[in-house]
């Protein structure tokens, strides 16, 4: 994801530490239909339903290891599906990424020959079928630090996310930089624990170490799409807060931290492609 070093320092080792442990692969294509469809901008959500249907008629256990893992789905899924797709548009086709992070890196394996099985198969509610999934050869994600200097930084939300401070979900006007920051600690520690090498992030270390953050730009604003769960036969909220900040004092530690959220997301609905961060010097 970066060219850059890992910053130095405590925090930095102790983040280098916990990224090691991840295999990161991920898988990019495009979806094509058999006639023009509503594609929303979060096409990724549909994609991800899809997908589980394929990927249990090819491998129920892939779905309750990676896909769906855990009782009542309390343990993270093992991949994310980010939404590429920018525009609410009529289209016969669309693009995806996926990227995974299962200890064995077979995900994404799986997924491959479970899409091969997708020319048919219903897209959405609106009459149109899948024709095809066409995919890039799977590859290997590296991700090391950013290039970072003294000046602020743009903190892009590309995608809904929803973080609770205190029990009490955030909005566009009460969310903050250090928000971002303690939810990707817990993200990382939650995913380290399942699926990495079980390296821990100091949630008082990195609060410290991003005491000097502060938002001098906010554009930010409160969202809410909705999905349609034919499991559970019910719509499913998918809202959150978009839009852009711009910080200073952001430790070149903290800054690699938050690129992280590139490619793990955070969040509520993290698979379906919520909680996507982008963060680069402005």
């Amino acid at each position: 994801m970066s060219s850059g070093a890992w910053s130095t320092g405590s925090a930095g080792c102790e983040l280098s530490a916990v990224m090691a442990g991840f295999r990161l692969r991920i898988l990019e294509g495009w979806v094509l239909l058999d006639r023009p469809a509503g594609i929303r901008m979060l096409a990724s959500a549909t994609l991800r339903g899809l997908a589980g249907h394929l990927l249990a008629s090819h491998d129920r256990s892939a779905v309750e290891r990676w896909f769906k893992p855990g009782d009542g789905g309390n343990t993270p899924p093992a991949l994310v599906f980010q939404p590429v797709h920018h525009d609410a548009e009529t289209a016969p086709a669309f693009p995806f990424r996926i990227i995974t992070w299962d200890p064995g890196g077979d995900l994404v394996d799986a997924l491959v020959q479970a899409f091969g099985r997708a020319p048919g198969w219903p897209y959405g509610e609106g009459g149109a079928a899948v024709t095809e999934i066409r995919m890039e050869p799977p590859g290997v994600l590296g991700f090391r630090g950013g290039d970072w200097d003294c000046g602020p930084v743009r903190i892009d939300l590309m995608s809904p996310l929803r973080l609770r401070r205190n029990s009490i979900w955030l909005n566009a006007r009460t969310f903050s930089p250090l928000d971002l920051v303690c939810g990707m600690v817990r993200r990382l520690n939650r995913l380290s624990s399942e699926y990495g090498n079980g390296e821990m992030l100091d949630p008082d270390l990195w609060t410290n170490e991003s005491r000097g953050i502060r938002a001098i730009e906010k554009r930010l604003r409160d969202v809410a799409p909705v999905r349609r769960s034919s499991t559970q036969r019910s719509p499913v909220s998918l809202a959150g807060v978009v839009g852009r900040m711009v910080a200073s004092g952001v430790a070149p530690s903290v800054g690699d931290l938050l690129l992280s959220g590139q490619v793990f997301h955070l969040g509520k609905h993290t698979t379906e492609g919520c909680g996507w961060v982008n963060i680069r010097p402005v």
